[in-house]
């Protein structure tokens, strides 16, 4: 899930509800205000520009994670989760497309069906996806400025510093490299957000964002060519040919990166023709699919990846790929910087969407209090931090972000409103609802895989030690 043109599009064609329930003083309004404006300029939309937006939805920092995935699941696995996954995700989202094609949010959808309880479970539950997601973003930004402030110094100094090494002396001035650690970028980095959270207007980000597409074909490209044209090639892949019994967790990660179920109806909305819609969401999955797939199989030649991913912190550092290059590389350092100024715009804009969700539970029809918005971009920052300090993983934080979430958005919800909406009318016959159960229950199996002590096999024992010290 990337952010861009998901948060682009929520900001500019929600409506206000009832009441504007939970709106935050000053921040809301002006946007709410621009609305209909908004959705005359996008009107009319063709086939070509839906696909486009739907694929910058779904594609984003995920990239980094899918060479780590392959490795949990093993090549053949892998691909074809890759493609069952994708396939799945489309057709749940023109679930909720197809019941809700006459609302703008989902929750409007939640709340036709299932009433104002389900409304607000809904608007939990994708606060707390979104929450995951930011998480692992902040993470991951985190590695990028950290990464590529010691990458500066090594370009002045002509040294070269191994991302994983999080030993730095104690006895240091403050303009020593050596002060600097993974800890105390994650302290500027929160600095630095909590900042941006406070803008009461996001365009100047929303505008900023709009750029963002450059940065994922920039680190599409660099994870192809340094993998197998320009950096040293593995002799075959580090995933094992066939499967791996840790398949779910790239399940997880894939979960995570296909959602944008709460963006189909905005998006669609905009098309000029009704019955390209389907066929645009359809299309902009396998576009996606591909994206992710062919970077996430063609990452495990990387010999820089195979190095880290078979260290001692290999797991953790792994699922991100940029950290498998030294500091002092060009074309890494480049890399980190377009990812790393991405995320911190779209970071401020995650909150938004999460705080904006939580708000509208807690303040329903009420005025909200000043204090709540600093005091809980503080409180998700500090959450961030927690992670950035205690070394957590962003495999991890992705895949129980979407073994939670992603199972009740992905697969429960759309299915349980496409189920209600047949068995009320009385068209749906017995083999399709055995067909719709099965999704749910290969979801919640999915889902719970996440938790299982599960066991990667990785060709750890065909690498020649002379190999990995090269």
């Amino acid at each position: 899930m990337a952010g861009e043109e998901l948060v682009e599009t929520l900001l500019c064609l929600e409506k206000p509800r009832d009441s504007d329930e939970g709106l935050e003083p000053d921040e809301e309004v002006p946007l709410l205000r621009n609305a209909r404006a908004n959705e005359v300029d996008h009107r009319g939309r063709g086939a070509v520009a839906i696909v486009f937006s739907l694929w910058n939805t779904m594609v984003g920092g995920g990239l980094l994670m899918l060479p780590w995935s392959f490795t949990e699941a093993g090549c053949v696995a892998g691909v074809l989760l890759t493609i069952s996954i994708a396939c799945v995700c489309a057709y749940t989202a023109y679930l909720l497309y197809h019941h809700g094609r006459n609302y703008d949010d989902i929750s409007l959808v939640a709340l036709k069906y299932f009433g104002k309880k389900g409304q607000i479970c809904v608007s939990i539950v994708m606060a707390l996806l979104v929450m995951g997601v930011f998480l692992a973003y902040d993470v991951m930004a985190t590695d990028c400025v950290y990464q590529s402030a010691v990458g500066v110094h090594d370009f002045i100094h002509g040294t070269s510093t191994n991302p994983a090494d999080e030993a730095r002396s104690t006895q240091c001035t403050i303009l020593d490299i050596s002060c600097w650690s993974r800890s105390k970028a994650g302290i500027v980095l929160t600095l630095v957000l909590f900042s941006l959270s406070l803008v009461k207007h996001v365009s100047t980000l929303i505008k900023i964002n709009s750029f963002g597409v450059l940065s994922i074909v920039y680190l599409i490209v660099f994870i192809i060519v340094q993998s197998v044209i320009v950096g040293p090639v593995a002799p075959q892949p580090l995933a094992v040919t066939w499967i791996s019994p840790a398949f779910p967790r790239m399940g997880g990660i894939l979960v995570g990166t296909f959602f944008i179920h709460h963006a189909i109806l905005p998006v669609l909305k905009t098309a000029h023709h009704t019955v390209q819609r389907g066929r645009c969401l359809f299309v902009a999955y396998i576009l996606a699919a591909i994206t992710y797939g062919l970077p996430g199989l063609l990452g495990q030649y990387s010999l820089d990846f195979v190095r880290l991913r078979l260290s001692k912190h290999g797991y953790r550092d792994g699922a991100n790929f940029l950290s498998a290059f030294a500091t002092n590389q060009p074309f890494a350092f480049s890399a980190r910087v377009a990812m790393g100024l991405q995320l911190v715009t779209v970071l401020p804009l995650l909150m938004y969407i999460a705080r904006r969700q939580m708000l509208g539970v807690a303040f329903h029809g009420l005025q909200t209090p000043l204090w709540i918005v600093p005091t809980l971009n503080a409180a998700m920052l500090l959450l961030g931090l927690t992670c950035i300090v205690g070394n957590v993983g962003i495999g991890s934080i992705m895949r129980y972000a979407s073994a939670t979430g992603g199972f009740l958005l992905l697969f429960l919800f759309p299915i349980s409103v496409h189920l209600r909406d047949r068995w009320t009318s009385g068209s749906e016959s017995k083999l399709s609802t055995w067909g719709h159960l099965i999704l749910v229950v290969l979801g919640l199996a999915l889902s719970v895989g996440q938790f299982l002590p599960l066991q990667t096999h990785m060709r750890d024992a065909s690498w020649p030690t002379y190999m990995l010290r090269q």
